[in-house]
């Protein structure tokens, strides 16, 4: 349950937090069932974490692909640059 995993006495909302199965429930003390619930707050918690690096990393993959599509239209303008075909304002509109 800390790592997002469900067993058979605790499963997984659609909202992602873990809940105990009624049979389980009724034959913990309040205490024990608060501290499952403090524990499954964790899984919870490690899910949540899980997910923002998955996107942190598809966002970061995205960022370097559009910084080397970036680098590419700099070579190319110096290269032009440096034959003496300095592109116009409105190509370096299509450009970009």
């Amino acid at each position: 349950m800390m790592q997002g995993i469900s067993s058979p006495g605790l499963s997984l909302t659609s909202e992602g937090h873990f809940v105990l199965s009624p049979d389980q429930a009724m034959l913990l003390p309040a205490t024990v069932r608060a501290q499952v619930d403090r524990l499954c707050s964790i899984g919870y918690l490690y899910c949540q974490v899980q997910q923002l690096a998955r996107d942190h990393s598809a966002l970061q993959l995205g960022v370097q692909e559009e910084l080397r599509q970036f680098y590419k239209f700099i070579a190319v303008l110096e290269n032009q640059a440096n034959n003496s075909q300095v592109p116009s304002l409105r190509q370096l509109y299509f450009w970009a």
